[in-house]
C-alpha cells in the first residue's frame, strides 16, 4: 500500500483531487500544471509558495516577530483563563489583543 500511495501515478491523482503537495520529488515539476488543470480558478494563485517550502523547509517554528515568545505567553495565559479555568468571558480576547499589541510595540 505504501509503495502504491507514494508512487507517481497515485501522487498525480492526489494532486488533481486535493491540490496537496506531492511526497515524491519526481512529481514536483508537474505540480503546478496538474493543480491548475484540475482547478483553473487557481491559475492566478501563488502556488509556487508551497513548492518553495519543499526546498526551504517548514516555517512553522520560526518567529515572525521579535517578541513572539512574549505574545505567545500572553495569549496562552488568556486562553487558559477562558477555556480551562472558565472564569473569564470570551470577550477577554479583545483585551488580550491590546496586551499583545502593546508588548510588540514596547
Amino acid at each position: 500500500v505504501v509503495k502504491y500511495t507514494s508512487g507517481p501515478e497515485f501522487q498525480r491523482a492526489l494532486i488533481g483531487l486535493t491540490g496537496y503537495l506531492p511526497v515524491r520529488r519526481s512529481v514536483v515539476p508537474e505540480y503546478l500544471q496538474i493543480v491548475t488543470e484540475a482547478r483553473p480558478q487557481l491559475a492566478e494563485a501563488n502556488l509556487q509558495v508551497g513548492l518553495d517550502l519543499l526546498e526551504t523547509g517548514d516555517p512553522h517554528e520560526r518567529p515572525l516577530f521579535a517578541k513572539d515568545a512574549e505574545a505567545e505567553q500572553i495569549i496562552n495565559a488568556g486562553l487558559e483563563r477562558i477555556f480551562v479555568v472558565g472564569d473569564t468571558p470570551v470577550e477577554y480576547l479583545e483585551e488580550l489583543a491590546d496586551q499583545v499589541t502593546e508588548a510588540m510595540r514596547a
